[in-house]
């Protein structure tokens, strides 16, 4: 007979939160998201972001479900998304290995801190293992301090810095 201090206990380790693969009808919550993603770059770099309504175009959603080198992962907690992550999976001419380039990675701004990010992180990483890739990559924009912190918390250094000047 299992007593109440057992089943709460259990409950405790059962996750909040179940992370999977995005489906079509998953659209209009990622939009959502990726419209706070977009806008947050569009708000601090407006030479490179164009002031958008629907960022997220519905094709190249369905597209990034579809191909065969991408994927787009999602936190969903009671059917609601707070997370994504899109990957490209890539092969290296020189190693021929594969590798992964995060295209997008978004936590819900009320989600964030919560160990959500992480979680999501992990799994993209399992997916890279299960591939054979050798690496995970991504650009990080320089306003975005608070994302950099959390890809140096999940591991990740610093490799090249990309650099410009604008002739405008």
């Amino acid at each position: 007979m299992i007593n109440w201090l057992t089943r709460l206990q259990a409950a405790e380790v059962k996750p909040m939160f179940k992370i999977r693969e995005a489906k079509v009808s998953d659209y209009d919550q990622v939009a959502v998201l990726y419209k706070e993603l977009y806008n947050t770059h569009y708000q601090n770099q407006p030479e490179y972001f164009a002031q958008k309504t629907e960022p997220l175009d519905q094709h190249v959603f369905e597209s990034n479900i579809y191909l065969d080198n991408k994927k787009v992962f999602l936190v969903e907690k009671a059917k609601e998304v707070m997370a994504f992550a899109t990957i490209r999976i890539t092969n290296e001419t020189v190693s021929h290995r594969a590798h992964i380039f995060i295209e997008e990675f978004c936590v819900r701004s009320d989600m964030r801190g919560k160990g959500i990010g992480g979680h999501l992180f992990e799994k993209v990483k399992r997916h890279g293992k299960k591939i054979g890739a050798s690496e995970i990559e991504l650009n990080v924009w320089n306003f975005n301090s608070r994302a950099e912190d959390f890809y140096v918390k999940m591991g990740m250094q610093t490799r090249s810095k990309r650099m410009g000047i604008s002739l405008k």
